[in-house]
């Protein structure tokens, strides 16, 4: 299955996403909602009531989150100017207020090195600005089963129900501002590698750095999504990223969502992997461009700068030794595609010509399973190469000139195509293995049928972030989509 939607991480190194309805799934099933409230104060204040399992609601925006909160059984006793001195109330109503959240340190675990720390996401209870308060009341609707004393004074311009209304709402509210830590819920658990070593396997996707965001889809509490955005590497968040979620992060068909930025997986995985495979070229020889999208977001690619020519392997054939040259090359995410574009010259001094060899080749990145059962990452041709090769004038010299050039030409066609295969299949190494060690004897020997499990990259990716709903990420999707996406579902 392909993913039919582009996304992006809006200049984060990864992003980790779930749905609004999977994030109140676990509220649920951990109970973290408190039961009860009650509040008796020389202010006044005389109330009490109940709660039922507070949820997510739509309707919030990057950092802001809308909680809906079912409230039962609310009583309180009035005695005001304006209204009759008793017991107020009703049966039920729904409760929606706007909160934040904030990473907080939480105690270190025995597994943990010295440089990494545990982080917990969770409501922000405290704040020391007031133009920023910790929550903020939205609305008190469906309120069934109102009381109040007999008979009260109507006023032509609102009705006493409206007045209670917001007496209520502002009762609630400052029980909740004074104990909002009891909605003790975690709403995730990132580890947060507080030095990371660049010679270390995976360091290019550790998180250093960590922010969530909400993104409200259609309204719908099934799309509408809670992420984790890290800065990895040792990076830290700027004014370039944002709390923000792109509508697409989680695949069709999996219910969390994934990404690795198109910048790391180029930088980290295929300029890497590129040193591999053509030898007598250099980090310095490359360079990763952007070019801004539609929503703002970077679009990433690879090329060889401009004016700089790589030597490679010498062919010999018909009386003589050749050396190609790379003199242009540019590597692209293009939706679920990537593809790689390549130009060759070859000079043939005997005849005073110089052959040349343009090719593109277009390969996806798949979820595949290998001879064990176990799920591992492959690749598949989305189309067959576009091929164009012909010289710079005609030979001349000698006899030869067509036999030498047929075979030049398919020297470096067969140089070419095998070797993007060969870079793609070290693309897949360096994404299961996280490192270059070995890469160059593990690309040789290859094999989807028996290649690693995924296991090693998700302990690296995916579990550096845990939601609260299980250690468990089963893959369901991986591919390209812009950055490289992976789609799972949480196995309770």
């Amino acid at each position: 299955m392909t993913n039919i939607h582009s996304t992006s991480t809006l200049n984060w190194d990864t992003v980790f996403s779930i749905p609004i309805s999977e994030a109140n799934r676990i509220i649920r099933e951990h109970k973290s909602s408190p039961e009860k409230f009650e509040l008796h104060d020389e202010d006044g204040n005389d109330f009490k009531g109940e709660f039922k399992d507070w949820q997510i609601s739509t309707g919030g925006d990057g950092n802001s989150i809308r909680m809906h909160i079912p409230i039962q059984n609310f009583q309180t006793f009035l005695q005001e100017d304006f209204i009759k001195g008793g017991e107020y109330g009703f049966k039920s109503a729904d409760l929606t207020i706007q909160v934040k959240l904030n990473y907080l340190p939480h105690k270190k675990s025995e597994k943990n090195t010295v440089n990494e720390k545990l982080y917990v996401l969770k409501i922000k209870t405290t704040s020391s600005i007031p133009e920023d308060p910790v929550l903020i009341g939205v609305s008190l609707k469906n309120m069934e089963g109102f009381f109040y004393p007999k008979p009260m004074n109507h006023n032509i311009f609102i009705s006493p129900e409206e007045i209670l209304k917001s007496i209520f709402t502002n009762q609630i509210i400052e029980w909740l501002e004074l104990n909002l830590d009891t909605f003790d819920h975690t709403f995730n658990v990132v580890n947060l590698n507080e030095y990371i070593s660049e010679d270390e396997p995976w360091a290019w996707c550790k998180p250093s750095y960590v922010d969530y965001a909400y993104t409200d889809v259609e309204g719908d509490v099934n799309k509408s999504l809670l992420g984790v955005l890290c800065m990895t590497g040792g990076r830290t968040g700027g004014i370039q990223q944002q709390q923000k979620l792109d509508a697409y992060v989680i695949p069709k068909g999996s219910n969390a969502g994934f990404l690795i930025a198109q910048e790391r997986y180029l930088e980290n995985v295929l300029l890497r992997t590129l040193l591999m495979r053509f030898k007598n070229s250099k980090i310095d020889d490359y360079e990763i461009i952007n070019a801004s999208g539609e929503a703002g977001q970077y679009q990433y690619s690879l090329q060889l700068k401009d004016n700089r020519t790589i030597p490679l392997e010498k062919v010999t054939g018909y009386g003589g030794e050749y050396t190609p040259f790379l003199k242009k090359l540019n590597i692209s995410l293009v939706g679920d595609e990537m593809r790689m574009e390549s130009y060759i010259e070859t000079p043939i001094p005997t005849a005073g010509v110089t052959a040349w060899c343009e090719t593109i080749h277009h390969y996806r990145i798949i979820l595949a399973k290998n001879k064990k059962g176990e799920q591992t990452i492959s690749y598949e041709k989305t189309k067959n190469p576009t091929i164009k090769k012909g010289t710079d004038k005609d030979g001349s010299g000698i006899i030869d000139i067509a036999k030498i050039l047929l075979f030049i030409g398919g020297a470096i066609l067969s140089f070419m195509t095998a070797g993007a295969t060969s870079f793609v299949v070290g693309v897949i190494v360096a994404i299961l293995y996280g490192g270059l060690t070995m890469l160059e004897k593990l690309i040789e020997t290859y094999n989807f049928e028996t290649a690693p499990s995924i296991d090693l990259m998700l302990k690296n990716t995916t579990s550096q972030i845990i939601w609260n709903a299980s250690k468990t990420f089963k893959l369901d999707y991986a591919g390209l989509a812009g950055p490289l996406q992976l789609g799972g579902k949480f196995v309770i």
